[in-house]
């Protein structure tokens, strides 16, 4: 939840913006601008189906279909219940996935096959994703946490950019040394100015080197809010891609917590 105190800042940064242009904002007011105006702080749970490509030097390997459950609470824990559609060999899997701003992060995994769900181990590789499993939709969801996190991250405008005709501030975004979360600790993250949305984030490797870079492709106005519906995740160490495209789009269904826990993890269908 974005606190009272940085909401004043936005509503104050936002008349700036237009009148100052955008050295008038920090970057914190800039993030939480983002989840106030689109659609990150418009959703507490979301369900979507999802089609996930993979590609390997711009081949296309794989191709997916999952239905998401996605849950945000206020403490910005994300959790995530992917069941697979198809194809034949993942279907009706099932990945619980659950970390978050103070979260270490833990998966599991439920077979079909065998009836039983099993922790998927940390630090898994993109490179050979167990069960079907994509780890990089946590780099995805870093479009929903990143701007909840604002009032807690030394974010600056480190630049200004044009991109396709639009004018983008590209900020410097450290979350600190001593957050407990699966990724890295320093972003570059491109928000245009006119409306605030996020359309580009990297995260840093020691050195600075991009570890991964997540591309929104396309944004869609779901109920009154700017949605990323299709999202681009590039491990540009191992030249591989994935793409996540969004359908069926639903917000605050009430999705019962017990949803994310493995007592229903292991229930499968």
């Amino acid at each position: 939840m974005i606190g009272k105190r940085v909401l004043a800042v936005v509503s104050l940064g936002l008349a700036m913006l237009s009148s100052s242009g955008v050295h008038a904002l920090d970057g914190q007011t800039l993030l939480a601008a983002s989840a106030r105006m689109n659609g990150p702080a418009g959703w507490s749970d979301r369900r979507s189906i999802m089609t996930i490509e993979t590609y390997a030097n711009d081949d296309k390997v794989r191709e997916r279909r999952a239905e998401v459950k996605e849950s945000l609470s206020e403490d910005r824990k994300i959790s995530s219940l992917s069941e697979f559609l198809g194809p034949a060999d993942v279907l009706g899997l099932r990945i619980l996935d659950i970390w978050g701003a103070e979260e270490g992060g833990d998966a599991w995994v439920w077979a079909p096959q065998t009836r039983r769900f099993q922790k998927i181990a940390a630090g898994q590789s993109d490179d050979a994703p167990a069960y079907g499993n994509e780890p990089s939709y946590r780099d995805a969801q870093l479009l929903d946490l990143l701007p909840r996190m604002a009032e807690d991250v030394d974010a600056k405008v480190a630049d200004e950019v044009q991109i396709d005709g639009r004018a983008m501030a590209v900020l410097t975004v450290d979350v600190g040394e001593n957050r407990d979360w699966p990724l890295m600790r320093m972003f570059r993250v491109w928000v245009a100015t006119d409306d605030q949305t996020i359309h580009k984030i990297e995260s840093l490797a020691a050195g600075g080197s991009v570890a991964r870079r997540v591309t929104v492709d396309r944004y869609q106005e779901i109920e009154g809010r700017m949605t990323a519906t299709e999202v681009t995740v590039e491990n540009p160490a191992s030249e591989r891609t994935t793409t996540f495209r969004r359908s069926e789009i639903r917000l605050d269904q009430g999705i019962p917590e017990r949803t994310f826990s493995l007592r229903d993890l292991s229930k499968g269908r």
